[in-house]
């Protein structure tokens, strides 16, 4: 299997839109509605204004099936922040997705010296909570509630020591 994460491109915006639609469900659960029609455009230039936010396609086959968001903390060196990781159906497995977090992690590292990541995970999402726990974060005790279309759920803060 060819799989590969590489910097998304304008181009990739449309196939990241299907992304989106194909992965509806992720939307309903965090914010009760599918993505809009032009979310992966709205994310794509969003991402591209946000100093040291990088946003990385996931690719099996060369086909686009999935995405995952990191920043670099402004405020803590050599620390970053996993936002997203978004895998469509059939590849909405926990080993792909590990697979995509441990190949973003060395980059990061690489690249950057990161040696702390970070990320939030809504408290109603045990599954979710799972995945982090077996890609070794740890909570941090942190926690925020941010507002998502008419939710405003707890996110818990998890994060791991990278070396």
């Amino acid at each position: 299997m060819d799989f590969n994460l590489r910097l998304l491109i304008d181009s990739d915006v449309p196939a990241l839109q299907a992304v989106y639609e194909a992965a509806e469900a992720v939307f309903v659960h965090y914010s009760g509605r599918p993505a809009g029609p032009d979310q992966a455009a709205t994310d794509f230039v969003q991402a591209l204004t946000e100093p040291e936010r990088y946003q990385f396609g996931i690719f099996v086959e060369g086909e686009l099936i999935g995405m995952l968001d990191c920043k670099l903390e402004p405020d803590v060196e050599r620390q970053a922040h996993i936002g997203l990781l978004l895998l469509t159906p059939p590849y909405d497995d926990p080993a792909i997705g590990g697979l995509a977090l441990r190949i973003l992690t060395r980059w990061l590292a690489e690249r950057f010296g990161v040696d702390r990541l970070e990320t939030s995970v809504p408290a109603h999402a045990p599954e979710e909570i799972a995945f982090w726990q077996q890609e070794g974060f740890d909570f941090t005790g942190r926690q925020y509630r941010r507002e998502l279309g008419e939710f405003a759920p707890r996110f818990l803060v998890m994060g791991k020591n990278v070396s």
